[in-house]
């Protein structure tokens, strides 16, 4: 079969060539008319795999997305079009835990603006007084093996957590408590989204769930950029009511790389009330190979006629 990977970055060339399969590589996204010959086809989120794109796509019969996430997929058209989606769902839950916390860390420590004091050559605390973790209460926005592994972290530093999601988990509702949205926001000290990007979660967090948040709320989000209305946010923050944001992912990323970060986010994050990564939290040497590898398994095995991992 005539397979090809897309968004190839340096770091996972290299895994790809170790899984032994014969295939293209490519550093850019998949676009319209890019691909016509390709019977398996390997992408990350960047590259959108939409019914234009699937079009001049006719001998495609996989898809293996290299994301727990496929809101990046047409995953209609694939079904009309029998070809098969996997994806890898556990591949990034330490690297994207660890990274919200690290986000937590940050701004309840004023990491960033005490780092930019010392690089200026200050070593004054003035103005640095941050607050604690423990006994604050943290509420987590979709408790699947990210949020899960979240909240393992969490409850080491003491903090009290809160988790909304349709699906509960009866051995995690032992450790936790499961809340509806509205006691989430209205109880929680921190809000983290770990959610799936769908029509219910697009705006998840807009004006009205803001304005049930407790007064000076974080919301730390490295899931998907589009479960928070920017504008609402960003009017939040200058207003006070939400005293800051961790931030891994945005709206419209692909014009934001094209284009640079907009003025209005980078004036936030001037002020320290915005810190922001991009789009990074998977990107962890153990977890790059996770996927790579997940990813192989996935092709290997739909080539034997048993795939794993499908999408359904």
């Amino acid at each position: 079969m005539k397979i090809a990977f897309f968004d190839v970055s340096p770091q996972e060339e290299g895994h790809i060539r170790k899984a032994g399969m014969e295939c293209a590589l490519f550093r850019e996204s998949l676009k319209k008319g890019r691909a016509a010959d390709w019977e398996i086809i390997s992408t990350t989120t960047a590259s959108h795999i939409s019914r234009a794109v699937l079009e001049t796509l006719p001998k495609l019969r996989m898809v293996a997305t290299r994301s727990t996430g496929f809101d990046h997929i047409d995953l209609e058209e694939c079904r009309k079009k029998n070809i098969i989606v996997c994806n890898t769902p556990f591949y990034g839950e330490t690297a994207v835990a660890e990274h919200t916390i690290a986000l937590m860390l940050a701004i309840s420590r004023k990491i960033c603006e005490a780092n930019a004091r010392a690089k200026n050559n200050g070593f004054s605390a003035e103005g640095l007084c941050g607050f604690d973790l423990n006994k604050k209460t943290l509420g987590i926005i979709g408790a699947g093996s990210i949020g899960k592994a979240v909240i393992r972290i969490a409850s080491a530093f003491g903090m009290n957590i809160l988790a909304y999601d349709l699906k509960k988990d009866k051995k995690l509702g032992k450790k936790i408590r499961y809340a509806a949205l509205g006691e989430l926001l209205k109880k929680s000290d921190i809000i983290s989204l770990h959610a799936p990007l769908n029509a219910e979660t697009r705006h998840i967090i807009n004006r009205e769930s803001i304005s049930k948040m407790r007064s000076k709320a974080v919301i730390i989000n490295t899931a998907r950029g589009e479960l928070i209305d920017t504008n609402a946010l960003l009017d939040a923050l200058n207003k006070g009511k939400i005293s800051a944001a961790g931030l891994d992912v945005l709206e419209n990323e692909a014009e934001i790389k094209k284009k640079g970060i907009p003025k209005d986010i980078g004036k936030q994050i001037k002020k320290g009330k915005i810190i922001m990564t991009p789009h990074n939290a998977f990107n962890s040497t153990e977890a790059i190979k996770r996927r790579t590898n997940t990813t192989a398994s996935n092709i290997k095995s739909f080539m034997k006629n048993k795939p794993i991992n499908v999408i359904k």
